[in-house]
């Protein structure tokens, strides 16, 4: 559905293009951290010491469990983004639907990191962004339609 764009939208549909852009990069990196931990708990899953001890093997097959779910997460979103970027750099605009699924996304990790790991303030400082980064792009849209 490509819509007529007026010239007054068209600094509105760069910089909400790029913050897409930027957005799914961070959510990139997110997956491949994940990921990257993933293979670090299964490894540590292996050693003696955690076998030896059934709540340690249960707290690390857990944290397996949830970033897995995670990983999947965000991927699952990197490529609902870069999707979303390429529509906007043809100039279609898009529903803001996947920014406000990010959004949630991002609230409920930042409630979920602080029930597990309690309140890290800088811990919140790159979900604050990504939230503010989100929002911009949902008034952009809103107001493009």
């Amino acid at each position: 559905m490509s819509v007529e764009l007026k010239p007054e939208y068209a600094r509105m549909l760069n910089n909400t293009k790029n913050i897409t852009l930027g957005i799914a990069i961070i959510s990139t990196i997110q997956a491949v951290l994940s990921t990257i931990s993933i293979v670090g708990l299964f490894s540590l899953q292996q050693k003696k010491e955690v076998l030896a001890n059934a709540s340690a093997t249960a707290l690390v097959q857990n944290t397996i469990m949830t970033t897995t779910i995670m990983a999947v997460i965000c991927v699952a979103f990197t490529i609902m983004l870069f999707l979303s970027y390429g529509k906007l750099r043809k100039g279609i605009i898009i529903p803001p639907l996947v920014y406000y699924l990010y959004v949630a996304f991002t609230i409920l990790g930042v409630i979920l990191s602080m029930i597990n790991a309690g309140m890290n303030l800088i811990s919140l400082i790159l979900p604050a962004v990504l939230l503010a980064l989100s929002v911009s792009c949902i008034l952009n849209l809103r107001r493009m339609r």
